[in-house]
C-alpha cells in the first residue's frame, strides 16, 4: 500500500512526500521478506535523490536490519521459505 502510494505521490511531483512514504514505510518492512520494497524506494533514489538522501537511505536500512536482527521472534512466512529452501537443496 506504501509503495503505490508513493507513486501516486510521485505523479503528482511530490518527491519529498513520496520519499517520506518510503521513510516511514521501512519501519514496518522486515527486511529478511520484503526484498521487493528495498529494491524500489534504492530505485526512487537513484533517479530523484542526491548523495546525502541516497546516505540517509543507506543508515535507515542498516538501522532497521538491525532492529530486527535484534527481535526475538520469527515470522511464520520467513520460515516457511527457509524450509522451502531446505527442500529444494
Amino acid at each position: 500500500m506504501c509503495l503505490k502510494y508513493a507513486e501516486v505521490e510521485k505523479s503528482l511531483g511530490e518527491i519529498d512526500h513520496a520519499r517520506g512514504v518510503h521513510v516511514f514505510a521501512s519501519q514496518f518492512s522486515d527486511p529478511r521478506s520484503d526484498v521487493d520494497f528495498r529494491n524500489k524506494w534504492h530505485e526512487f533514489e537513484v533517479q530523484h535523490g542526491n548523495e546525502d538522501t541516497f546516505r540517509e537511505m543507506l543508515r535507515i536500512k542498516r538501522s532497521v536490519s538491525a532492529s530486527y536482527s535484534q527481535t526475538h521472534f520469527i515470522l511464520p512466512k520467513y520460515m516457511m521459505q527457509k524450509d522451502q529452501r531446505l527442500n529444494i537443496d
